[in-house]
């Protein structure tokens, strides 16, 4: 029983090398033990404050613990020496004491007696560390060190260098490995791929389109990340809107990193009660990202697409006259390329200073319909400045282009994951083309396709181009973070932030804004019949701009923002629009 780590727990000692381990883990002392080698049992002792309690135990005397290094053994055996040493002094200064006192009182035959006693305790000699010293005083020479031979499993030979030490002396060293031949490290071996699941995130949306819904994430490496899988599904709660499902996997192991993912797409239109139209898009794609630096990466993709469009209403008319009309597929194969540009670093929850930014390029070419073939041509650059600690002045430039013999549809307004969200309605006497609005029900699977641009201040598709050109700026503010020196416990006070923003946007087809007779200013009228055409200039500004303020935090682990918006339209302002949205910043 040893009190070495600070509390009595069992050790075992070998006489042979001197060297004792612990059999034990008690956060209480031992009292008093007992051990028969008859039965394979262990009893003990141990206080427990008033009372002490027996327990008696299953005894293997196989070693419960990690066996030391040679050093710390070493170590063990001078400290039990030492603490040997102390007592037997201890116990010779008491004998000494005794010895006298009887000498005294006792005649000379008693003192005969005591010298001999004496006699043998002096030939009882302690344990002795001089074999367990390491072959040089002076340490371990780092600038030219030798590796010792590991002795040979079936003889226990050594090599040269341990042969004449073990003539010598037998070291703990020595000692140390011969007792552990058995548990020597076997290989090597080829590593065995070992899959984790690091990330799994389940978050509610809002679809433009679908309406309220969740989705649900989940990212599997290995140990060393050169495998990657991800996944993820997004259906609308009312299960019958339609929804996404995605999987993806990249091999990050070379210089080139190699990417391969699945899409589809699901879009179920309903008029009052049913459901008359259903959209689906599914995509393969096969990419390869070659890293130019540390901060940047060129990306290139091939892909195969297809669109396929069901009509669901039984009653429609145009059921048995077009097919067409009624049941559509359109394949596709494309490609995209893509540079990426990322200098930013993290400074807290959603917060970044530096710079990033992508420029793409993807074509989408129709393999049974030419005549759906499209393009897209995209900039997105981003800038988070540092003003003064974690204050920042945010900005985005967004500029986007369709083109081909059937180019989309950008539709300007709005904000991502706006609950409550509405859209432009134009007026019934000069209504406006939009993929969104189908009053006559044909196929329209260029809805598929539409890309919503945010614009704070307006209803989603609020403004249309096959062109679009936005740029948002906004001061953060974390307040509580930025006046507070200490830790804050609290992820809605640490994350609490105030925000002004100031947003401006267009989109067009043929005229720029920045042109003096635009898409947005001018309105050509063509009346069915009439040999004339007119051409009106209403003077209208092209730019729809917002300004506002803002709030950002964290309730119930979901980052939420809730935006106040003043619109300027014809450089007169109009109502607030409020946000209440979910999801990040920028």
């Amino acid at each position: 029983m040893s009190d070495l780590s600070g509390i009595s727990n069992l050790m075992k000692h070998n006489i042979g090398n001197q060297v004792s381990t612990q059999i034990s883990s008690f956060d209480t002392s031992i009292e008093v033990f007992d051990v028969s080698s008859r039965m394979n049992k262990v009893a003990y002792a141990v206080r427990n404050g008033k009372e002490s309690q027996l327990f008696v135990e299953s005894y293997t005397g196989v070693d419960q613990f990690t066996p030391s290094t040679p050093r710390v053994q070493l170590a063990q055996v001078k400290e039990l020496n030492e603490r040997l040493a102390a007592r037997r002094i201890l116990e010779a200064k008491t004998q000494q004491a005794t010895r006298a006192k009887q000498e005294q009182q006792a005649g000379p035959e008693l003192v005969v007696l005591i010298a001999s006693l004496d006699t043998l305790t002096k030939k009882t000699s302690s344990l002795t560390t001089d074999r367990l010293r390491f072959e040089s005083r002076k340490g371990v020479n780092t600038e030219n060190y030798t590796f010792d031979s590991i002795p040979s499993r079936i003889t226990g030979s050594t090599g040269p260098i341990e042969a004449k030490q073990e003539t010598a002396k037998n070291s703990i060293l020595d000692t140390f490995r011969k007792q552990n031949l058995q548990k020597l490290i076997s290989g090597p071996r080829p590593m065995e791929s070992q899959f984790f699941t690091n990330h799994i995130n389940s978050r509610f949306v809002v679809d433009p389109l679908r309406g309220f819904g969740i989705n649900l994430q989940g990212k599997m490496t290995d140990v060393l990340d050169n495998h990657q899988f991800m996944g993820g599904i997004m259906y609308s709660l009312d299960f019958d809107s339609g929804g996404d499902i995605w999987f993806e996997y990249e091999y990050l192991k070379s210089r080139l990193d190699f990417r391969g993912r699945y899409d589809r797409k699901t879009l179920t239109l309903t008029e009052g009660d049913v459901s008359f139209q259903k959209y689906t898009l599914t995509k393969v794609e096969t990419g390869v990202a070659y890293p130019l630096s540390i901060h940047s990466r060129l990306y290139a993709a091939p892909f195969v697409a297809r669109t396929q469009y069901f009509n669901l209403n039984e009653d429609s008319l145009i059921y048995s006259k077009i097919p067409e009309l009624n049941q559509l597929n359109v394949s596709y194969a494309g490609g995209k390329v893509e540079y990426v540009y990322d200098r930013t670093e993290p400074m807290g929850l959603y917060a970044f200073t530096g710079t990033k930014g992508k420029v793409g390029f993807q074509h989408y070419q129709g393999l049974n319909y030419g005549d759906r073939s499209f393009s897209n041509l995209y900039v997105d650059l981003r800038n988070y400045q540092k003003i003064h600690k974690n204050i920042v002045l945010a900005s985005k430039f967004y500029f986007g282009s369709f083109m081909g013999s059937n180019p989309q549809t950008y539709l300007v307004g709005g904000m991502d994951n706006w609950m409550f969200n509405s859209f432009y309605n134009p007026p019934a006497n000069r209504p406006e083309p939009s993929p969104v609005r189908n009053p006559n029900g044909l196929e329209n699977s260029n809805i598929l396709f539409a890309d919503f641009v945010d614009l704070r201040g307006f209803d989603y598709d609020e403004i249309r181009g096959r062109n679009a050109l936005t740029f948002s700026t906004e001061l953060r503010l974390p307040l509580f973070s930025y006046l507070t020196r200490g830790t804050i416990t609290s992820n809605f006070v640490k994350n609490f932030q105030l925000v002004g923003f100031y947003d401006i946007g267009s989109a067009w087809n043929n005229a720029a804004p920045w042109e003096k007779v635009n898409d947005q200013n001018t309105e050509v009228i063509n009346t069915t019949g009439s040999p004339f055409v007119i051409v009106l200039n209403n003077f209208n500004n092209p730019w729809l701009q917002s300004y506002g303020a803002g709030l950002r935090t964290v309730l119930m682990n979901y980052y939420i923002k809730f935006d106040v918006a003043r619109p300027v339209r014809n450089y007169k302002t109009e109502d607030l629009k409020f946000y209440f949205t979910l999801g990040y910043n920028f």
